[in-house]
């Protein structure tokens, strides 16, 4: 560690190459929580944010200084830094958000993390980053649904990320069902109905081209939500549109599930007041 911390102090701040293969060596060590705190005191965060990005990975979550020494990376680090190793961001920043949300200091974490969503789109507001879904479940646990819409408002139409060097970094399904799950829950609460329609719709779009992609958890969730959406929106909801679902889920009990959704866009439609409320009753808790 020490002779790792000594090429990095001795190191061009602007040469991101050479810190880039100097630094790598951080992740395949395995140092004491000590020693990594004694290093992370040597460093200085705006000079050496990738080394300081590095040695974050290696602390524990719940160390007593972790939560600030995330923040002062967030919000001083270097931007072309950052920029470099978003893995290993994400995975901190994934820590630092379930803290927050454990701690109930959302509104303080949600500054540093919206600065990095905001560097990493790089201009494009249109492109989600792997930090965009956590961004939103720090927004949805403290209700900043409002702060929340300003991302969620331009990013529609929505792309995957990309980072040219560390292609690893791309969003993966699952986050990108997660962003824009989050997305429609949140218009939906801020009756944006069409808009929710449309993030609903970016996963069940989605789903369809990706084959090896089961059927279920987002999907499966989207899918009801689309139906309440669309209910909400128009009154009324196609219930042809849940053939295709059904057939490509092969669990039984999310077929049952999600049947009991079509069934109920069948009793708003057609059925008295009185018979939709004893329905909604009867599986509140499905």
């Amino acid at each position: 560690m020490e002779s790792v911390l000594l090429k990095v102090l001795g190191a061009e701040v602007s040469d991101l190459v050479q810190l880039e293969a100097i630094t790598a060596h951080i992740l395949t060590l395995r140092p004491e929580q000590g020693e990594v705190k004694i290093a992370l005191s040597s460093l200085d965060v705006q000079n050496h944010t990738l080394a300081f990005l590095r040695l974050l990975k290696h602390l524990h979550k719940d160390d007593e200084d972790f939560d600030n020494l995330v923040s002062s990376l967030l919000l001083n680090g270097q931007d072309s830094h950052l920029r470099l190793d978003v893995s290993t961001l994400s995975s901190v920043i994934k820590s630092f958000v379930e803290n927050a949300i454990s701690k109930k200091t959302e509104a303080r974490a949600m500054r540093g993390v919206e600065r990095v969503c905001r560097l990493l789109q790089g201009g494009m507001p249109r492109t989600i980053t792997p930090i965009h879904p956590l961004f939103l479940e720090l927004c949805i646990s403290s209700y900043n649904y409002h702060i929340a819409f300003t991302f969620i408002e331009q990013d529609y139409p929505v792309t995957d990320f990309r980072v040219e060097r560390e292609p690893s970094a791309s969003v993966s399904l699952d986050n990108f069902h997660s962003y824009c799950y989050s997305a429609a829950s949140i218009c939906l609460t801020l009756e944006r109905f069409p808009l929710a329609l449309d993030y609903l719709s970016c996963i069940l779009v989605s789903k369809s081209h990706h084959r090896q992609y089961n059927f279920g958890g987002y999907t499966i969730r989207a899918a009801k939500l689309f139906i309440i959406a669309s209910l909400l929106r128009y009154g009324t909801f196609e219930t042809e549109l849940t053939n295709e679902w059904l057939s490509q889920t092969s669990m039984s009990h999310e077929q049952n599930n999600l049947r009991l959704y079509v069934r109920l866009a069948e009793v708003f439609a057609n059925k008295p007041l009185d018979v939709l409320k004893g329905y909604l009753e009867k599986h509140k808790a499905e």
